[in-house]
């Protein structure tokens, strides 16, 4: 995503991505360590990886994956991402797809060619 926002690009793919890494770590690390309310992540980690915020100004047509069983990535950081987004976008949810769908789905696959096709 960060190269289709500093570059020239005919069109982006993102598989499993997410809005903005500190909402991301903030959640795994308070679900385990319950300090969310004391130490937000977002304050250790500042907005690095804010994907949220680069997106509205990216014009390329979008192809996003997204499995509905990734416990890394849930699929709703991904919808967060898209719907953001500034140029044309699609959004294929891989059913029982976990983190790792992209090495397994044949269907994933077929998403991609058919995307890259319209080049």
């Amino acid at each position: 995503m960060n190269l289709s926002s500093e570059r020239s690009t005919i069109r982006t793919i993102l598989v499993s991505p997410y809005d903005n890494n500190a909402n991301l770590l903030d959640k795994k690390i308070s679900n385990t360590l319950q300090l969310h309310n004391l130490f937000p992540l977002s304050y250790f980690v500042g907005e690095s990886f804010n994907s949220i915020k680069k997106a509205p100004s990216i014009k390329t047509p979008l192809l996003c994956l997204a499995g509905d069983l990734d416990k890394n990535v849930p699929i709703i950081y991904s919808k967060n991402l898209v719907a953001k987004w500034g140029g044309e976008k699609t959004m294929k949810t891989i059913p029982r797809g976990d983190h790792f769908f992209i090495f397994s789905s044949e269907g994933a696959w077929n998403e991609i060619k058919s995307f890259l096709k319209a080049v």
